[in-house]
């Protein structure tokens, strides 16, 4: 069975007995970069990408604000418009369902699977 060290170590190098303040343990630094392989990420990746999202729709908003709309109610309200939204969302719905035929390289499961 694997059992842990009791040291943990930190970026600049150093190590120290569990218990000490400040104590580091880099996997969990690691585990903050990815989605998670059951998407325990989720809700933080969703938010980052919102906020990006957001930020860049309020830059547009700001940018010679006086400058007229391109796309204008009226133009949504347009057959063409709408025929075009409602295939670009059925392909996005076609994009995932091909997305969720591919290969799991995130879950263990999968990696041990190829390594038998």
């Amino acid at each position: 069975m694997y059992n842990r060290s009791p040291s943990v170590f930190y970026t600049d190098g150093s190590a120290r007995k569990l218990g000490e303040q400040h104590v580091h343990e880099p996997w969990a630094e690691v585990g903050a970069w990815f989605i998670g392989p059951k998407g325990e990420n989720g809700d933080m990746f969703r938010d980052l990408v919102m906020r990006a999202i957001d930020h860049h729709i309020e830059f547009r908003h700001t940018y010679y604000p006086s400058d007229p709309a391109f796309v204008t109610d009226e133009m949504k309200e347009s057959v063409c418009y709408k025929e075009t939204k409602e295939k670009i969302e059925m392909e996005l719905e076609k994009l995932l369902a091909e997305m969720d035929k591919s290969v799991p390289f995130f879950s263990t499961r999968y990696k041990v699977y190829k390594l038998k």
